[in-house]
């Protein structure tokens, strides 16, 4: 078993490399579509309150009822841009990811 970043059950690489890197690429999104990448900090309530985490939870499989996911999601919906908000390393993980020099 090998501990690494992310949520508990899948690992950061997997949850962020396509958003911090990959899109960002012209080989994976040719239309330069803009991506923005937002982290949300895991603060879930205690077990007993909700199961689920409550409105602060960031596991994967919970994101959906974070509150600020939300607060984001209306946001974008009413035409605000927003930018970039990371808390982990992703960036310089995924820069450590080797692609063939045709992926740039």
């Amino acid at each position: 078993m090998v501990k690494v970043d992310g949520d508990g059950s899948v690992p950061l690489l997997s949850l962020g490399y396509m958003c911090a890197d990959g899109w960002q690429r012209p080989h994976f999104n040719p239309s330069g579509i803009q991506v923005r990448t937002r982290e949300f900090q895991h603060s879930p309530v205690s077990f007993i309150v909700d199961p689920r985490g409550g409105p602060g939870t960031a596991d994967h499989v919970d994101i959906m009822g974070n509150h600020d996911l939300i607060n984001d999601v209306l946001r974008v919906a009413s035409g605000e841009e927003l930018e970039d908000r990371i808390y982990s390393d992703i960036r310089s993980i995924a820069a450590r990811v080797p692609l063939p020099s045709s992926f740039n």
